[in-house]
């Protein structure tokens, strides 16, 4: 169990990391920035498909689907954005990253967090 409950609290870290980057590219497509995200975002979206590895570990201790629909939804918001970057349309990326995945990314971490408090505070 205790090996469960290492992958648990890394890949709550990592979506915390994650999660940060995400905001520093909203700051950065904010100001116009687009070329300085790209790395960024390309890490980021490693990081949440490790996650999801993961996950296919974790799922007995995961209560139920609801956190992989939530994941299929990040992936696809995850492709509008890169379409969006391919494009380099700019307004496109950021209305996506702002207005979708930021707050489904927020949702699904905290949904995370819950699934695995359980686990990791005993």
């Amino acid at each position: 169990m205790e090996e469960y409950m290492e992958v648990m609290r890394r890949s709550l870290e990592l979506a915390e990391t994650c999660s940060e980057g995400l905001y520093y590219i909203s700051n950065q497509l904010y100001a116009g920035s687009m070329e300085k995200t790209v790395y960024i975002l390309e890490d980021i979206v490693h990081g949440f498909c490790q996650i999801a590895n993961a996950l296919s570990l974790l799922d007995p201790f995961l209560s139920d689907h609801h956190i992989q629909d939530m994941m299929n939804r990040i992936e696809a918001i995850f492709n509008d954005l890169i379409t969006a970057y391919e494009l380099y349309d700019i307004h496109s990326a950021s209305s996506k990253l702002n207005q979708l995945l930021l707050p489904s990314f927020q949702m699904w971490r905290d949904e995370l967090t819950s699934s695995f408090q359980v686990y990791i505070l005993s």
